[in-house]
């Protein structure tokens, strides 16, 4: 926050640095395996860290009327893009596709959790109604640390699902279980 207090511009800054680091590495495989290197280091996740302060800062711009269906948007264009890695097998551990889609993928995962986080906060004072949304509503209040442990959750709750509720056996299965239909 305190790079951002100065300009929001630095946040960005950071983003444009950490694009141009990856873009550099991408053309060195015998130095780096880019892929791993920007899906589980802070190489990687920078951008989600620095997009997301700019969302929370400016999340009266999720209050506008029209934010909600852009947000959805924005949310089903990237579920249908991991969708389409996911089935070329991109995002399995064997095969992470070519070097060069990893220098943006980091961001295109910020700016869809940026805009979900500021989407979120700019409805806070809003009732939830229903009691699962109390509960994330809660474990947001907790802590935006949570994200450092949300792997643990997702995991299990995935397993869970699979095993309880019905069978993600496929992309289009978990776009559908994501997104309520």
């Amino acid at each position: 926050l305190w790079m951002g207090r100065k300009s929001p511009w630095t946040w960005l800054g950071v983003v444009l640095a950490a694009v141009a680091l990856r873009a550099s590495l991408s053309t060195h495989p015998e130095l780096i395996h880019l892929p791993s290197q920007a899906y589980l280091t802070l190489m990687g996740r920078i951008d989600q860290f620095m997009l997301g302060m700019l969302a929370w800062v400016h999340r009266g711009v999720f209050s506008r009327k029209g934010a909600t269906p852009v947000v959805a948007a924005l949310s089903l264009a990237y579920l249908a893009f991991m969708a389409y890695l996911d089935r070329d097998g991109s995002l399995q551990e064997a095969y992470f596709g070519p070097p060069e889609m990893w220098v943006i993928i980091p961001t295109i995962d910020a700016q869809t959790f940026a805009a979900w986080v500021g989407w979120y906060d700019a409805r806070r004072g809003e009732a939830a109604p229903m009691a699962p949304g109390r509960l994330v509503a809660l474990a947001g209040r907790t802590s935006y640390s949570m994200y450092l442990l949300h792997t643990f959750w997702v995991f299990l709750a995935a397993r869970w699902l699979d095993r309880h509720v019905w069978p993600m056996n496929g992309p289009e299965v978990a776009i559908l279980m994501a997104t309520g239909v």
